[in-house]
């Protein structure tokens, strides 16, 4: 079709006016964030809710729970070592008289029970009870890592999904604007006030809106499936809430550089102790308990007994009651005592070890994030000042089109850069969460509601 230049030209310029309506007013609808459709039949995933549903599905956690019952279960079979004990002895014999060829009926057995009780050990049974409790405190203690371990898990989860679902936004509205303009090219086209180069570059800009818009949403429902698997204890339930999750509407608010401040000022510095900084702490603890038990190890034991038996003949049993005091010894030889001491002193000298490496890791892991935080807040703060500049640049681009100095090219590329920009403070404002959540990790500190609804 070729190009009519309208011979009106207040024709063409109310034409042209009413187009810039149009788009301004498509524009200034989805400059607004979206709403997030809530129902009835589904409620709002919050962070807290999916790390409950984590813990409840959790396979790691129930095995957890199960070594901790077994430990548990030591510890009271560890506390019967000192009660009464009965043993029981029974024998029989039959012999033949010398040079005979039938078996006698002589016959000798015997019957017994003897009650034994331990009434003054030295120390050992209290050791091993002491060892008992310092292993259950350590099962406790990996049980909550395994749980420390899930809520970071989810943590980190939690934030791609609301990531992914701002960028999401974000493209649905460069869609919206993309086809608003594509219609009101195709109108003013239709009108002879428009070049078919002009419809066609916004059929192009609405082609790529879509992809992106496509792509956001394939990148979103990943990340709620990816979150879904750790709610859930089965994939086909996991599926189904990766469909259905609707996230708060808070979490659509992406965080700012001074918000990020303000929440880094209100955690403590220091480092805080986690369940894997206690385990080695508990650890260090069991071994004096192991160090004493060693030692109680070579005292004797001093029990009290009483023992009844019947022997002789079948027809001829004699009774005999014992009653008395017992003393077990066991002594040491060719040094294992020494080697057991050597050996808790070189377990002592690596729970020093580990615990100096799990500091630095920490340390380590915090600087880095903290690097990504004041990388991100920098480029956050860069992009910003830059949308300001193209979002008055596109209002002069629009008026300029309005008054007809600009062509849809321009009002095409001029829109492209603020949501292109826009887009890029989304991803700057994800790296934000995510560094905020790896420093609170580092440093042990689950206080990160205001970052994750």
């Amino acid at each position: 079709m070729i190009y009519r230049r309208s011979t009106r030209p207040g024709r063409r310029l109310q034409a042209a006016h009413s187009g810039l309506v149009a788009l301004a007013a498509a524009w200034a609808l989805a400059a607004a964030p979206a709403p997030v459709q809530t129902t009835g039949a589904q409620s709002p995933l919050t962070f807290t809710d999916a790390v409950t549903r984590a813990l409840a599905h959790s396979t790691e956690h129930k095995r957890a729970a199960l070594a901790m019952h077994q430990a548990q279960l030591d510890r009271q079979i560890v506390s019967y070592g000192n009660d009464l004990t009965a043993t029981t002895a029974a024998s029989w014999s039959a012999h033949r008289p010398d040079g005979g060829t039938s078996i006698s009926s002589s016959k000798d057995q015997s019957y017994g029970i003897t009650l034994s009780k331990p009434l003054y050990d030295f120390g050992r049974q209290s050791a091993s009870e002491a060892q008992a409790d310092s292993q259950v405190r350590i099962q406790s203690l990996t049980t909550a890592q395994v749980d420390d371990t899930l809520y970071w898990q989810v943590a980190h989860s939690y934030a791609e999904v609301l990531g992914a679902a701002r960028a999401a936004d974000v493209a649905e509205r460069q869609v919206e604007v993309a086809e608003a303009k594509l219609k009101e090219f195709k109108r003013t086209y239709g009108q002879g006030l428009q070049s078919k180069s002009a419809v066609v570059s916004a059929e192009i800009d609405a082609g790529r809106a879509h992809i992106a818009a496509q792509t956001t949403a394939d990148a979103l429902l990943q990340t709620k499936l990816d979150l879904a698997l750790l709610v859930e204890d089965n994939t086909a339930a996991a599926h189904s809430l990766a469909d259905t999750m609707v996230l708060p509407p808070t979490g659509l608010a992406a965080p700012t550089p001074e918000k990020a401040r303000k929440i880094l000022e209100g955690w403590t510095e220091h480092l805080q102790p986690t369940p894997a900084t206690q385990i080695l702490e508990e650890q260090k603890a069991a071994l004096a308990y192991e160090r004493d038990a060693v030692a109680a190890a070579k005292r004797p034991v001093i029990s009290g007994q009483l023992s009844f038996t019947e022997s002789g003949a079948w027809d001829d049993l004699k009774p005999l009651g014992i009653a008395g005091l017992g003393i077990s010894w066991d002594i040491p030889w060719n040094g294992q005592s020494n080697d057991q001491y050597e050996k808790i002193g070189l377990k002592a000298q690596d729970i020093v070890l580990a615990t100096r490496a799990d500091e630095k890791t920490r340390g380590v892991a915090e600087a880095a994030a903290k690097r990504r935080l004041q990388a991100a807040a920098s480029e956050y703060r860069l992009d910003n000042a830059q949308l300001v500049l193209l979002k008055r640049q596109e209002k002069l681009v629009l008026e300029s089109y309005r008054l007809g100095n600009a062509t849809a090219l321009e009002v095409s590329t001029a829109e492209s850069d603020v949501l292109s920009l826009e887009l890029d403070k989304i991803r700057l404002a994800n790296s934000l969460d995510t560094a905020l959540i790896d420093i609170a990790q580092a440093r042990g500190n689950k206080n990160i509601t205001a970052l994750l609804p």
